[in-house]
């Protein structure tokens, strides 16, 4: 029976949610002058982790699905990292623009940005 691969899929979501709200106070810094955004996802990062959880356990429920349908119809290994690389990018960009629209681009690129680096970046082992 095959598994999921747990470790590579709570990495990369672990990384997205340590990461990205320092990326994104990064980005507001370089492209916005007195924004009271500012800061305010690093300053209440206990907030922002719950929140950001939140919004993404729907992207990462059907990424674990989606490893597990793969993996149990023996695919290989480069197309379920392709797929998952894919679904988690598609499903962190949709999720903003459900959610906040483009109000604030800078807090969807960073969250896009490290969901793509963080899922390209770990390896996913053969089971």
């Amino acid at each position: 029976m095959q598994k999921i691969h747990w470790k590579y899929l709570l990495k990369t979501w672990l990384s997205i949610l340590f990461i990205a709200p320092f990326l994104t106070d990064l980005l507001l810094v370089i492209s916005r002058e007195n924004s009271s955004k500012i800061g305010g996802l690093v300053n209440q990062l206990p907030i922002t982790l719950i929140v950001s959880t939140i919004f993404s356990t729907p992207t990462f429920i059907i990424l674990f699905l989606t490893d597990y349908f793969l993996t149990k119809n023996e695919k290989d290994i480069r197309d379920i990292k392709f797929i998952i690389v894919c679904l988690t990018t598609a499903g962190t960009i949709t999720t903003f623009l459900l959610f906040f629209g483009m109000q604030d681009f800078e807090i969807t690129f960073a969250y896009t940005l490290i969901a793509f680096v963080a899922t390209s970046f770990y390896k996913l082992e053969k089971q």
